[in-house]
């Protein structure tokens, strides 16, 4: 049996490990100190900005506060529960998109723009409209990503149609001031350009609509039963009517409840009686009082004021708070995770900076 050819000394050394290469040990990582210092400072600025969240996080029950004149810099990411009234007409929508209507912002009546609600864009549901009560986080609104938009959209020239008191208003123009409290008691300053709008009833004439029944079928059956009634004088024309309503315009010296009372007596039940009443707009620098009657330019005679509103922006206070109902601390269970894989992962960087510092 011939013998293998046995392999060549260079080949055996070169397919042979050198055993002083194998005890050669291993070069460690290391962690760059630049790179380090990077990912421990993303870590702590992320986590600073938790903090606020990881905080409000761990809040119980909600704090009652008795009135938005009691909030102050300590309800401040705070979860508390307020009685207020939100001013629905000037809700606002608040990044709304394809997949989501969004939320609502609105203010509340009465507090001068110092505080605004941030809601879901939902019907409200409040059983009672006087007695609602909101719950959520406290924040400032400078500290909101909208601040700035929203203050600007006011800039804009957006407005609603504010009711002012009679007595409040008469103060304003008797003193000469251009700032006036609304029926809710925000106080609102105006240009001489402010838009107005005045409600205006007549004062000795009432308005008598009668209708077809039997056995008034016609406008002069009509005309003859409200003569008898002492309500219409006669010879007086209908001032509209069609085949079945008649519109008389009649004398009320001692006003609506007199024709009332004269339609009842005479069992006229298919006639009813009410104010005349009409809408006329102008300017602020309009107004003016005769007596404790505010007037319009080219006022009406025979009719005075029972109504003013006014065109103003929404009010937005320096300091103004927003009270975010669709936050709690439930919201945020997943905060304390973050916090920790962050702090996690800067002890685990800072150990390997000492070490690379320690080394050299």
């Amino acid at each position: 049996m011939a013998n293998k050819p046995s392999e060549s000394p260079d080949k055996a050394a070169v397919d042979e490990l050198d055993p002083e290469l194998v005890k050669l040990p291993r070069p460690k990582t290391r962690i760059r100190p630049i790179m380090a210092m990077a990912i421990i400072g993303i870590c702590l600025t992320i986590g600073l900005r938790l903090s606020g969240d990881l905080r409000f996080s761990w809040l119980g029950d909600p704090t009652a506060v008795d009135g938005v004149t009691a909030l102050g810099s300590e309800h401040e990411n705070q979860f508390i529960e307020l009685h207020v009234r939100p001013d629905r007409p000037q809700a606002l929508r608040v990044v709304p998109s394809r997949s989501s209507t969004g939320l609502v912002l609105v203010p509340t009546l009465g507090t001068g723009g110092s505080l605004w609600l941030l809601l879901p864009a939902t019907p409200w549901t409040a059983e009672d409209a006087t007695n609602e009560v909101y719950r959520g986080r406290l924040q400032r609104l400078s500290d909101t990503n909208f601040d700035e938009a929203l203050r600007s959209h006011v800039a804009d020239g957006t407005v609603a149609i504010r009711p002012i008191p009679l007595d409040s208003l008469r103060g304003a123009l008797s003193s000469g001031a251009n700032d006036v409290l609304d029926v809710s008691g925000d106080r609102f300053t105006l240009a001489s350009t402010t838009a107005v709008q005045i409600e205006e009833v007549a004062t000795d004439l009432v308005r008598v609509v009668a209708v077809s029944t039997d056995p008034y079928r016609d406008e002069t059956s009509w005309s003859l039963a409200l003569q008898n009634a002492g309500v219409l004088p006669p010879e007086t024309a209908p001032v509209s009517s069609n085949p079945d309503t008649w519109t008389f315009d009649v004398p009320a010296p001692q006003g609506l409840a007199e024709i009332k009372a004269k339609l009842r007596a005479s069992k006229l039940f298919a006639a009813q009686a009410s104010e005349i009443r009409s809408m006329r707009r102008g300017i602020w620098s309009e107004l003016s009082l005769d007596g404790d009657d505010v007037l319009l330019s080219n006022a009406r005679p025979g009719y005075h004021t029972v109504r003013v509103a006014v065109s103003a922006p929404p009010l937005v206070a320096s300091g103004a708070f927003v009270l975010d109902t669709t936050e709690e601390p439930n919201t945020y269970w997943y905060v304390i995770i973050i916090v920790l894989a962050l702090a996690a992962f800067a002890l685990l960087f800072a150990l390997g900076l000492y070490r690379t510092i320690r080394r050299n």
